[in-house]
């Protein structure tokens, strides 16, 4: 629809509603007969590609008539009238030129519809709250236009107006503001008028007073008021003791009808009071350091000075904020502080700890707010920046000795130091490979919390086996695996020999043997080897009592194995 016959649309109803025919409706007329068929604006017409229609869904005698304060929905149908499915964008507007507070708003904004079907949606109406008067009306535009060809769209127009059985005027309280002292009360006086058609009564009631502050009314209730009257009330505002410099209250009164489901009908009215000779309070917060770095899983650590920046003794509270940022958290030492004296300062530590999965590119702005206790207006915030820092994991490993040696079933110790060799602390897990029948051990397979260049120390103890012969030896592989990244690591070998121990036992089957001369006899000797290496053994005969005495059959060389 064109400006030019939307005004002249406008200009049609605008007469109708100042001449209306006898006995008939005028908003049933202009609503129900000229705006559908005679004013109605339709995009092109059936059979083409693209094409819409809209329409005012069923209405009611009367639906056009809203009290004040009041909501209602109407439904509208959009027609795709074209070949073509389509999608429909959908506007409001309207006309509010006394400024009055009349507000539409549509269910949806958008709207798809195959071709040659339609769709029903709502225009939410809400009319003004306040001071609107009888027969005040508006009209609410809407449209419906193609996305697909835009030149293409449909318009209807929609009036509502206002009806007045119950309303209620609420004036501005008298003084306007009233200055008092601390612990002093501040009178004001109100009125409101019924501007409805019958007859009303009234609950009064008050709905924000600050923190510390009183107030009252002199009633909660006005009865039984005759339409065109007016009523008085009174409001009395205490100012409390611990009230600030230049703290003001501004109490509003809700004043609201009893009649029953007119309890929208409402109006409001504010009284001032401000202290004339309130307190100072203040509190300042600085951090040590606007920002700082720390690594992923790792935590920064800020120190907060506050100060009390006012003229009375105080407990300030601590508040973190962290907004929505993932995986980060922070906290504080303690969350408030008590009976700071003016001018005193203290501090507070704040940590932020970062998320073990960040990187490089991740950061996290964390703020503290300080706040007065007795006066929470008075407050500030301070913020701190933290960045992640990627470190560098190293880690080195040392031996009192790279050999060592021992007899079997002895058990010999190794000194091991582990050294964190990185840029941050780290903590370290460790294992040792051996031979599986060898028993070596680890005096503690981990090592937590390592600060960087500090050093750790272990023992690895090796037992050896007590049958291990002397050509026996154990290769211990000490391994120590960052945790912060477990691709760093580093190893060292310990080399356990077998030293020899010699071990040789000969026992005869018989110590003695009586013979005559001419014969002989023979003894049966066995041989032990008990030691763990390998024995080469000669023999000979000694201490024979004559030379024509001989010994015969000695072997020339016997060999025998470790524990033979």
């Amino acid at each position: 629809m064109t400006r030019s016959a939307r005004w002249l649309t406008l200009s049609v109803l605008i007469i109708l509603l100042l001449s209306p025919l006898a006995g008939v409706s005028t908003f049933t007329s202009v609503q129900q007969e000229l705006l559908p068929s005679a004013f109605r604006d339709s995009g092109r017409g059936s059979g083409d590609d693209y094409s819409v229609e809209l329409y005012a869904g069923e209405r009611q005698e009367g639906d056009e008539e809203l009290t004040r304060n009041q909501t209602r929905s109407y439904d509208f149908l959009v027609v795709n009238s074209g070949s073509q499915n389509d999608t429909y964008n959908l506007t409001v507007d309207w006309d509010d030129p006394e400024s009055y507070g009349w507000h539409g708003s549509l269910s949806v904004v958008s709207i798809y519809i195959p071709a040659g079907q339609d769709r029903t949606f709502d225009l939410v109406v809400t009319s003004p709250r306040g001071d609107v008067v009888r027969d005040n009306s508006t009209m609410f535009n809407l449209t419906a236009t193609s996305t697909n060809s835009t030149s293409v769209s449909a318009s209807d127009l929609h009036m509502v107006r206002i009806i007045t059985p119950y309303a209620v005027d609420v004036y501005e309280m008298h003084p306007a503001l009233v200055f008092a002292k601390r612990g002093e009360k501040a009178s004001f006086g109100g009125e409101i008028k019924n501007v409805g058609d019958n007859t009303d009564s009234y609950a009064l009631r008050i709905d924000f007073v600050p923190k510390d502050w009183i107030a009252e009314l002199s009633t909660t209730d006005i009865d039984s008021l005759v339409s065109g009257d007016n009523a008085q009330f009174q409001v009395e505002v205490t100012v409390p003791d611990t009230a600030g410099q230049d703290e003001y209250a501004l109490v509003r009164v809700t004043v609201t009808s009893k009649t029953t489901e007119y309890s929208h009908i409402d109006g409001e009215s504010w009284a001032n009071t401000t202290a004339s000779d309130g307190r100072i309070y203040g509190v300042d917060l600085q951090p040590d350091s606007g920002s700082r770095q720390a690594i992923p899983g790792g935590l920064a650590e800020y120190v907060f000075t506050v100060t009390n920046s006012g003229n009375e003794t105080d407990t300030i509270l601590l508040e973190v904020d962290i907004g929505e940022t993932q995986g980060w958290t922070a906290m504080l030492d303690r969350d408030r502080i008590e009976d700071l004296g003016p001018g005193i300062e203290t501090t507070v530590t704040f940590q932020v700890n970062a998320p073990q999965d960040a990187t490089a590119e991740d950061w996290c702005v964390a703020g503290v707010e300080a706040r007065s206790e007795n006066r929470e207006q008075h407050r500030i915030q301070a913020n701190v920046n933290t960045t992640i820092r990627i470190p560098v994991r190293g880690v080195d490993l040392t031996l009192d000795s790279e050999t060592k040696a021992g007899e079997p079933g002895e058990q010999l110790t190794y000194t091991l130091t582990l050294t964190n060799s990185g840029s941050d602390p780290d903590s370290y897990d460790l294992t040792v490979q051996k031979p599986p029948t060898w028993q070596i051990q680890l005096s503690a397979s981990k090592v937590d919390d390592l600060s960087e260049g500090d050093s750790a120390t272990l023992e690895l103890q090796v037992t050896i086996p007590n049958n291990s012969p002397d050509t026996d030896t154990a290769l211990s592989i000490v391994t120590a695996i960052s945790r912060g990244n477990n691709s760093v690591s580093n190893t060292t070998e310990a080399l356990t020999t077998v030293a020899t121990v010699y071990g040789l036992t000969m026992i005869v089957d018989r110590s003695a043997q009586a013979l005559n001369p001419g014969n002989s006899t023979s003894f049966t000797y066995t041989l032990y080897n008990y030691g763990n290496g390998h024995e080469n053994l000669t023999f000979a005969a000694s201490w024979l009592p004559a030379v024509d005495w001989t010994v015969t059959g000695l072997p020339d060389r016997v060999e025998l194995p470790p524990f033979s």
